[in-house]
């Protein structure tokens, strides 16, 4: 296979098959909508990364691509380089720049090139797309390739059938993966919905997690992603910026709204809001109306802090 100048890195060994259709029915096969032009069969090759040398290349026709049996990198730029996963599959279309290898000095591909109306279709309605998919380490192209060896036309007609139906399954593990991640997002929106409608219920990651139905590491993650904040300090700040807002519009006791948004004790409302605010509440207008009150405010020992919220819990 003729894969411009990205390839100059090859060794060939494997099976390289630069025509599997013969020219005599080429013809026929793009009438079909589909010709498979070439393809590699557990070809080694040698492309180390080097972020010196990350020049991307452009193919002039589509081509998927399956390394087999170490992780690397693929490209389309030199500002976005991923790591692929052992049987990653990369898909390129026509015209637009990639560049793929490992790092190690050696890695294994299946590649199987190929053109016609039907692919650009595809493109054109977003089945193919330019990018890099993880179904998984089995050899997906494989079997396509044992096809063509058939060398007989029903067999070229099944092969394009086999990679249209692997390019759908591409697509679609793509669709699917987005709507996982539609779902949680949709999940996680509803939690914050839930956390802001109730402030005094005191939320612990598993509880959160839980609610959202994934992990407590994902959780922590999004929240990362979304809030900017951990769980942790997402639920305090959100607390302490709701009791400035009623210490400023009300005329109820600090004790209270430290209740009132779960804080079993006021000491620890009265430091933490001191900490975020950068005043203490009764600055902002806020009353001591109890003498416990007045005795947690000033049993604050000097020069000490006391955790308001367990590490553990955000």
């Amino acid at each position: 296979m003729e894969k411009s100048t990205q390839m100059d890195c090859k060794k060939r060994t494997g099976e390289i098959n630069t025509s599997p259709v013969p020219a005599a029915l080429k013809d026929q096969m793009l009438r079909s909508g589909l010709w498979i032009c070439s393809y590699y069969e557990a070809v080694r090759c040698s492309c180390l990364f080097s972020r010196e040398n990350l020049e991307t290349h452009a193919f002039p026709f589509f081509v998927i691509t399956q390394m087999l049996n170490h992780k690397g990198f693929y490209c389309t730029s030199s500002s976005q380089i991923q790591k692929t996963p052992q049987g990653a599959l990369m898909v390129a279309v026509p015209g637009k720049m990639i560049k793929y290898g490992s790092f190690e000095e050696y890695f294994t591909e299946d590649s199987i090139a190929f053109m016609g109306n039907t692919a650009e279709i595809m493109m054109r309605n977003g089945v193919i797309s330019h990018g890099l998919y993880d179904l998984g380490t089995e050899r997906r192209l494989l079997p396509i390739i044992n096809k063509l060896r058939e060398a007989t036309m029903p067999a070229f007609l099944e092969a394009n059938n086999m990679l249209c139906s692997l390019l759908f399954e591409i697509h679609n593990s793509t669709r699917n993966r987005n709507s996982r991640i539609s779902t949680r997002s949709i999940q996680f929106d509803s939690l914050l919905r839930e956390i802001r409608r109730d402030m005094s219920r005191w939320w612990t990651v598993s509880d959160m997690a839980a609610f959202c139905n994934i992990s407590e590491n994902y959780l922590r993650r999004l929240f990362q992603e979304q809030t900017g904040a951990s769980p942790k300090h997402y639920i305090d700040n959100l607390r302490i910026t709701r009791a400035a807002e009623i210490l400023t519009s009300t005329d109820r006791s600090i004790a209270d709204i430290a209740s009132s948004l779960g804080y079993l004790d006021t000491y620890h409302f009265i430091r933490r809001f001191s900490q975020v605010m950068g005043i203490p509440p009764h600055a902002t207008g806020g009353s001591f109306t109890e003498s416990e009150d007045r005795e947690n405010r000033c049993r604050i020992p000097a020069g000490k802090s006391a955790p308001f919220l367990q590490e553990t819990n955000g």
